[in-house]
């Protein structure tokens, strides 16, 4: 709103919204380069993912030279626009005297401190041990729901594990259990192969498992047991009363059975 209403009072001139935007971007670039020097004499020993390059040594702290001159050029082209530009030093004033009060109001209103500090502080929570995955299992069903695979996917990029994908073929049990099912056989390999195709764009070699058996369930249960997964990402199908019915039998059996943690991921129809 307020945006538009400077717009229109503009009056068509971009000088004027130039004048005002360098007022506003070289203060807040000046602020930005100012805020890293300070952090660097404040905290000097703090870990850093990334250091800028180009550092001076000022006796015991090490200041960017980035953060020197960029803080020197826009702190220098702020003032020339206060001096020269007049627009841009009225309105950008009056701005911050705008956002000045209605800081210091929520403040007050909320019963803070004007220049109040947050410390974060690390809780420790006794006999806590975060949980580290290997060997993740993650069926595939009808090669629909890929967001499970993408999600096993994801949890093995950041655990370093492996990632098995198994397909249940399920026999009749009127016939024997090693009976040939080409045409089961041949969906479940293309299923497989989507889901090897979706590690492949997470980087990540996956092993996969055809398996016939007489119920999903029973194959699932008994591949965690003989091959200690620790892991198990599964997904299932709400219909829009999904919340009554649960998660499906199949999946209720397994977590109710599972010797391992699982994951659910749910999708809607």
């Amino acid at each position: 709103m307020l945006a538009a209403l400077i717009v229109i009072a503009s009056r068509g001139r971009l000088t004027f919204l130039a004048d005002l935007y360098n007022f506003g971007a070289m203060l807040a670039f000046c602020m930005t380069h100012l805020s890293l020097i300070y952090l660097r004499i404040k905290r000097p020993n703090m870990k850093r993912p990334f250091k800028a390059p180009f550092n001076i040594r000022f006796g015991k702290y090490s200041l960017p030279l980035t953060a020197l001159l960029g803080g020197l050029a826009t702190a220098a082209t702020w003032v020339l626009v206060v001096f020269t530009k007049p627009d841009g030093r009225n309105l950008g004033t009056v701005w911050i005297l705008l956002g000045l009060g209605m800081y210091f109001y929520y403040r007050k209103k909320q019963a803070i401190a004007p220049a109040g500090k947050l410390e974060v502080e690390k809780v420790k929570i006794p006999e806590f041990k975060a949980k580290k995955y290997k060997h993740i299992l993650v069926p595939t069903r009808g090669g629909k729901e890929t967001q499970t695979v993408q999600m096993a996917c994801e949890i093995a990029k950041v655990h370093g594990a492996d990632v098995t994908a198994v397909h249940v073929v399920e026999v009749p049990f009127s016939l024997p259990l090693e009976t040939p099912l080409y045409h089961r056989t041949v969906v479940a390999e293309s299923i497989l192969k989507r889901a090897e195709a979706i590690g492949l764009e997470f980087r990540i070699g996956m092993n996969l498992r055809t398996i016939q058996a007489r119920t999903v369930d029973a194959a699932i249960l008994d591949l965690i047991e003989k091959e200690s997964f620790d892991l198990l990402v599964i997904g299932t199908v709400l219909s829009p009363s999904g919340a009554s019915r649960g998660y499906g039998t199949i999946v209720e059996r397994v977590l109710k059975n599972s010797q391992c943690p699982a994951w659910i991921c749910c999708s809607s129809w």
